[in-house]
C-alpha cells in the first residue's frame, strides 16, 4: 500500500462562506504539523484550535496520545479518524467514541487500533532513567504492563544533586562532620541553605567545582548561617565562610 501524501488540509463542510456556522469540518493528513494545521484554521477565522497550536509534533502523533494544553485535548474537536493498520493491511475508521480518548490515551496505541492480542495500558508515574548528580534522569507517566509512556518529566543533574544534598545533611548524625560532594554545581537556593540551616550541629564542607577549580567551603557547626538571599554562588559563599582552593 502507497500513501502519496498524508499532509494534505482539505475543507469538507462549513456553510456559506461569510455567515456564522456552529461547526465546520476540516479533513487532514496524519503528517501535518500541529503548528501548521492551527495557522491554517486561524486563516479560515475559525476557533476551537487555539489550545494546540503551541503543541510541537504532528496531528498523528497528536491523535495517537489524545494531546492538550490549556485546557483542551484533541478528544474535544475529533469527530472520526482513519487509521492504517501497522502492518499495512487494513484501514479502518473510527468515530470518536471508539477512539477512546483518555489523558494522554487512545485506541491507536492498544496494538495499533486492534485489541486482540493486546492490552488496556494501566498508567501510573514512574522513575524511566534515574538521576544523579552528573546526568539527568526522566519520569514518565508509563504504563505498568508494557512499559509505554505519554507524558515525560526531567529531573535535572542539578535538583538531584540539591535534594541529595539535603537529604544526606537532615540524616547525619547529631554532631556529625559530613561532605557534601556538589559536583559542577557551585550555586544554590535559599531552601537548599534553610535545609543545612536546620542542622547546625553540623560540621558541614561543601566541595564543588569553579571555573574549572574544585573548592571546598567549611560550614563550621553552630555558626550562624546566612539564609536571606535568594541565590547562593562561589563568591557569596567563600565570603561567608572559610574556603580552600585546590
Amino acid at each position: 500500500m502507497c500513501i502519496r501524501d498524508i499532509s494534505y488540509i482539505e475543507e469538507v463542510s462549513g456553510g456559506d462562506r461569510g455567515k456564522y456556522v456552529e461547526k465546520f469540518y476540516l479533513r487532514c493528513g496524519a503528517s501535518v504539523l500541529l503548528s501548521s494545521l492551527a495557522r491554517n484554521i486561524l486563516d479560515r477565522s475559525l476557533t476551537g484550535f487555539e489550545f494546540a497550536s503551541g503543541i510541537p509534533g504532528s496531528l498523528g502523533g497528536a491523535l495517537f496520545m489524545n494531546a492538550g494544553a490549556y485546557g483542551g485535548e484533541m478528544k474535544d474537536i475529533v469527530t472520526e479518524v482513519r487509521a492504517v493498520s501497522p502492518d499495512g493491511s487494513e484501514i479502518k475508521t473510527f468515530t470518536a467514541e471508539e477512539m477512546e480518548f483518555g489523558y494522554r490515551h487512545s485506541i491507536l496505541q492498544e496494538n495499533g487500533g486492534k485489541q486482540e492480542g493486546g492490552h488496556s495500558h494501566q498508567f501510573e508515574w514512574k522513575t524511566i532513567t534515574t538521576p544523579t548528580a552528573e546526568m539527568d534522569g526522566l519520569e514518565a507517566y508509563a504504563c505498568i504492563i508494557c512499559g509505554y509512556y505519554t507524558d515525560s518529566v526531567p529531573v535535572s543533574a542539578y535538583s538531584y544533586a540539591c535534594t541529595e544534598g539535603a537529604k544526606q545533611v537532615l540524616a547525619a548524625g547529631q554532631n556529625a562532620e559530613i561532605t557534601l560532594k556538589m559536583g559542577r554545581w557551585c550555586s544554590y537556593p535559599r531552601w537548599f541553605m534553610e535545609k543545612l540551616a536546620q542542622r547546625r550541629d553540623l560540621t558541614i564542607h561543601l566541595q564543588f567545582e569553579y571555573l574549572h577549580k574544585q573548592y571546598e567551603v567549611l560550614i563550621p557547626a553552630k555558626m550562624p548561617m546566612d539564609t536571606e538571599c535568594e541565590w547562593y554562588g562561589p563568591l557569596k559563599l567563600c565570603n561567608l565562610y572559610p574556603y580552600t582552593i585546590k
